[in-house]
């Protein structure tokens, strides 16, 4: 029994070192396996027809609903007119479990930091350095969007993970956030996660882009976290988003540090994936457009 378990195992990893085919074009689904965690996630993506290897990558994490297909969907029409390819990786219920392994990135278990293998937060920049091996990209960073929980995630991802490729990132609609503030406990905060003062100067000169639906705006809505540590942040997710800026503005005065973040009211969307994926591409437009004059 040991030995054909060995043997499977050899299998296993013969097959995973194998090269990758490149992807065919249109949407389609794929299996990722990360072998620092062992976990498998289905990438959901889109391929135009237009695609070559500097072709730009947008990645997006998809909310508490785990619906990775939609997310998919919701860039799939702005793809080919954007001449972008889409990665939309499925953080399951069953690998991922519940706000502290999703939104929060899987890195303390029990009080106590689990290893960096663990942790959620790599998986984007895993997704995409794969995307990139298979496809023979060239590019060079990617486009990180993520809507409610996702983007929960994207806004913390970048806390931890300073080596990332992402080099513009979009969070919507976010239920809450971990406020930049070394004396505020985790997850509210940042105190006793090994962050320092040039951590936080890092994360406010980074171009973040707080994307915030002018109807999200239900102090009652189900989904809405509640509580004196959050409800500090405003009552709604609107409101939440807004002082997270405010705050993000007033740190980077106090660290002396460039601001680059940007706060984007969306008129007339609430709660909704795709009316936010809507405003996120026009935001991703823009960035195009104005590397394409350098």
């Amino acid at each position: 029994m040991r030995r054909a378990l060995s043997c499977l195992a050899l299998l296993c990893l013969l097959l995973f070192s194998l090269p990758a085919l490149a992807l065919e074009t249109g949407a389609g689904s794929y299996e990722y396996l990360d072998v620092p965690s062992g976990r498998t996630l289905t990438v959901f993506y889109y391929k135009p027809a237009s695609f070559t290897d500097q072709t730009p990558v947008v990645v997006s994490l998809h909310g508490m609903s785990r619906n990775a297909r939609g997310s998919r969907n919701d860039w799939q029409k702005h793809a080919d007119s954007l001449g972008i390819a889409v990665l939309a990786p499925h953080f399951t219920k069953e690998q991922f479990a519940g706000t502290e392994e999703y939104n929060l990135g899987n890195i303390l278990r029990d009080g106590k930091k689990n290893p960096e293998a663990l942790w959620s937060f790599r998986l984007p920049d895993a997704v995409f350095a794969d995307f990139v091996k298979r496809e023979k990209s060239k590019v060079k960073g990617f486009y990180l969007f993520g809507h409610s929980a996702g983007g929960q995630f994207v806004h913390r991802m970048l806390l931890f993970q300073p080596k990332t490729k992402a080099k513009l990132v979009m969070a919507a609609n976010s239920g809450w956030y971990t406020m930049p503030d070394l004396a505020e406990k985790w997850p509210y905060g940042l105190k006793g996660m090994g962050l320092t003062n040039a951590d936080l100067k890092r994360f406010v000169s980074f171009p973040l882009v707080i994307l915030l639906g002018e109807k999200d705006n239900d102090p009652t809505h189900y989904q809405l976290a509640r509580g004196p540590e959050v409800d500090k942040q405003g009552d709604n997710r609107f409101a939440r988003g807004q002082y997270y800026y405010s705050c993000g503005q007033d740190l980077a005065k106090k660290l002396k540090a460039p601001f680059k973040w940007r706060v984007i009211p969306v008129p007339g969307v609430a709660h909704q994936n795709g009316g936010m994926v809507d405003a996120a591409a026009k935001v991703v437009a823009e960035d195009l457009a104005k590397n394409k004059k350098k």
